[in-house]
């Protein structure tokens, strides 16, 4: 455009220095040529900011990957009450590493491990295994750190013992451990420290002692242990100092010695004492 043209359409340019210089063409080629190296010069600046804003994602990133002890301690958890029976009804608690409900096992001639459960961490509910006529060992629950209902062993033919619960520290419930024939000890509970029920041993005839309840400070239901035939003292209680409800101790023929209850402090309920034929103090 012919700048003065511009004077034109504006009044007289030799009242205003601005249009006089706008009519200098060597004038206007400075300015467009300045103008031309700012814009560039611009240009290139944004292009710097977004270059160094595009590594961001990269820092975040590393970021997220120092927080990945975090997302590792997220749980497969399997939803739900479970009833299993057989080997293949088990295979289908493969990879759980949660269990939001119950577990009950009441295996068949099939069963013969739990081997398949060696990743479960937790159960939401109860643990009951009971009538697993053919289960010698629980090896599989190693992994188990938290029942949050009751935990019942009952009723097991060959179950020596209870070494896959050695992980086990804490039953929200109350514990049960009757009528299984082979029993020999029950050293896997040795980890276990709470519990919130009552706590029975029943109907062991091969037991000799309860050595793995050492870390049972407090029960906050009643004790109850009876009827184990070979059961010869309870020194695994010695650091039992309290008992919301009552203590009962009968028909353990063997049993010689109640030293195990030395540090009792409370009972609240009764304590029973009676038909241990061999019992000496």
């Amino acid at each position: 455009m012919n700048p003065r043209r511009l004077c034109g359409h504006f009044g007289p340019c030799y009242r205003s220095k601005m249009f006089k210089f706008l009519a200098d063409d060597s004038f206007l080629f400075w300015s467009v040529k300045h103008f031309l190296l700012l814009a560039f010069l611009w240009m290139s600046g944004c292009s710097d900011i977004e270059s160094n804003n595009a590594e961001f994602p990269e820092s975040r990133g590393d970021a997220y990957a120092g927080n990945s002890d975090q997302t590792s301690e997220i749980r497969v958890v399997c939803s739900g009450n479970f009833n299993i029976k057989t080997s293949e009804e088990l295979l289908a608690l493969e990879g759980c590493e949660e269990i939001s409900g119950d577990l009950e096992i009441h295996g068949d001639d099939s069963l013969l491990s739990l081997d398949t459960l060696s990743t479960l961490q937790a159960i939401g509910g109860t643990l009951l295994i009971d009538e697993s006529d053919t289960l010698e060992n629980i090896d599989g629950l190693f992994a188990l750190t938290t029942i949050g209902g009751d935990l019942i062993i009952s009723w097991n033919d060959l179950l020596i013992g209870l070494n896959g619960l050695y992980s086990l520290e804490r039953v929200g419930g109350s514990l049960s451990i009757e009528g299984n024939d082979a029993l020999v000890d029950v050293h896997g509970l040795k980890a276990l420290s709470e519990t919130n029920g009552y706590i029975e041993v029943l109907f062991n005839p091969v037991l000799r002692n309860v050595d793995g309840l050492a870390e049972i400070r407090e029960i906050s239901g009643f004790l109850h242990i009876g009827w184990n035939d070979l059961l010869d003292n309870i020194d695994g209680l010695s650091n039992l100092q309290s008992v919301i409800g009552h203590i009962l101790l009968d028909w353990n023929a063997s049993l010689t010695t109640i030293d195990g209850l030395s540090g009792l402090e409370f009972v609240r309920g009764y304590l029973k004492i009676y038909n241990n034929d061999a019992l000496e103090n």
